[in-house]
């Protein structure tokens, strides 16, 4: 039986307005060899009306689950049970390519270079909400090493890179537990930092695909959900773990520094404070058993002890006024010390 080299995953839910233009930028794909995987997280709307003109093509398969299973059980489903190829790309049901020689173009650095665990590209953002288009462009060779690429998470502008045209390996993503908790939607991040710790990355240059950014983004969901705030910072603490044996201690606080990982543990605990003290020694407890050091040592800094009492005491308007005061109270703390 012939397997695909490379498989687009499409998971999709109720986004029938944007899936035929993400499903026919695959399908004008040249000179590769690939399959389509539509993975329908129980859609509502007319989804099936927009696949079915497709399900003629022998590449395309088309997959609705029973009920909706939650965003990443969905892509894990996909990738792991549904995909058959050695690399997949997880195009999102908003997102398409522009380059017709995108996949071909993936394949074809993954053929020629050794070591190869991660391939991705150029591309554009659209900010659909302001009618606003980027360029990114990514400051790196054609063959970089994963550890320079681990190395500027964080430091190249917009992003480091889009989702929508990242090729993994399949093989290594399962060896990887990959899309293991439900509620971590940073997942895709900490697959793509886990993998380059272990070879090379090709990158594509040029125009390769458009990433749309706008209100219904799931991501954006995040600041309003305990579970999501809690284990979308897993990818820090599991990367941190996973780095461990593979990079100076130095690299690693330069990583933590670069992912802002402090902030982003501070700022959920400081919520939680301002809910419910339930709330808080829920959060700290989990923090404090993905990573028990690096949790006391954010936890210990006399700012985040004057912020959380303030918070224990004034309620939950106050982290919004301290994200604007908290930097003029430290200098006023620092001139009455000195």
């Amino acid at each position: 039986m012939h397997l695909p080299k490379i498989s687009v995953v499409i998971p999709t839910y109720n986004r029938a307005k944007y899936l035929d233009q993400t499903i026919g930028s695959v399908i004008c794909q040249k000179n590769a060899d690939f399959e389509i995987i539509i993975s329908d997280n129980c859609s509502i709307d007319n989804t099936s009306e927009v696949v079915e003109k497709y399900l003629m093509n022998p590449r395309v398969k088309y997959f609705k689950n029973t009920t909706n299973i939650g965003m990443v059980n969905n892509w894990k489903e996909a990738v792991f049970n549904r995909s058959s190829a050695e690399w997949f790309i997880i195009l999102s049901d908003d997102d398409y390519f522009v380059n017709d020689d995108y996949l071909r173009s993936v394949l074809s650095c993954i053929e020629k270079n050794e070591n190869i665990v991660l391939v991705y590209g150029e591309g554009t953002i659209f900010d659909e909400t302001k009618k606003e288009s980027t360029f990114l462009s990514l400051p790196f060779p054609d063959v970089v090493s994963g550890i320079d690429i681990f190395m500027s998470r964080g430091t190249v502008k917009p992003q480091d890179a889009t989702l929508c045209n990242m090729a993994f390996n399949r093989r290594l993503a399962m060896e990887l537990n990959a899309f293991s908790n439900p509620d971590n939607l940073s997942c895709d991040s900490e697959l793509y930092l886990k993998c380059a710790l272990l070879g090379n990355v090709g990158i594509v240059k040029g125009n390769n695909s458009v990433y749309r950014f706008h209100s219904s983004n799931l991501v954006n969901t995040i600041s309003s959900s305990p579970s999501l705030r809690l284990g979308n910072l897993d990818f820090i603490f599991n990367v941190h773990d996973f780095a461990k044996d593979k990079l100076s201690a130095s690299q690693i606080n330069k990583f933590l520094e670069n992912v802002n990982a402090k902030n982003g543990v501070q700022s959920c605990l400081l919520k939680s404070a301002a809910i419910g003290l339930d709330q808080y020694i829920l959060c700290k407890k989990y923090f404090l058993e993905k990573n028990h050091g690096l949790t006391n040592l954010f936890i210990e800094e006399p700012a985040f002890k004057i912020k959380l009492f303030l918070c224990r005491y004034f309620g939950r308007a106050l982290p919004f006024y301290l994200g604007l005061k908290m930097k003029f109270l430290r200098m006023k703390i620092s001139n009455s010390i000195g």
